[in-house]
């Protein structure tokens, strides 16, 4: 038995591990603040933190709010909506005039 749930913790780790190094390759971080409940189970109505909302490293200076609806709750649902704002300033490219012919 304790052979079993040692394999099962590795198998954990290695997905774990690969989630770590997914985030890390892609320079990605979170833009949800630590300790929001996202997911309210339907049996004992208790609410946990499973999901995670993550943005490149480029655009989390541009997220101005990332949270839950808990109001929006859909019922027999047991996912809370998720918001994000982000302002993204478009750049007007240089343009030079078209060549008289």
């Amino acid at each position: 038995m304790r052979e079993e749930c040692t394999l099962v913790h590795q198998g954990e780790f290695r997905k774990v591990q690969l989630l770590i190094d997914t985030l890390t390759e892609f320079n990605l971080q979170m833009a949800l603040l630590k300790d929001v409940l996202m997911l309210c189970t339907l049996v004992s109505g208790n609410y946990t933190r499973p999901d995670n909302v993550f943005t490149s490293t480029l655009l989390t200076d541009a997220v101005v709010h990332c949270k839950t609806l808990p109001e929006e709750h859909p019922a027999r649902s047991d996912h809370i909506p998720v918001t994000t704002h982000i302002i993204i300033r478009a750049h007007s490219p240089d343009r030079t005039p078209p060549a008289k012919l």
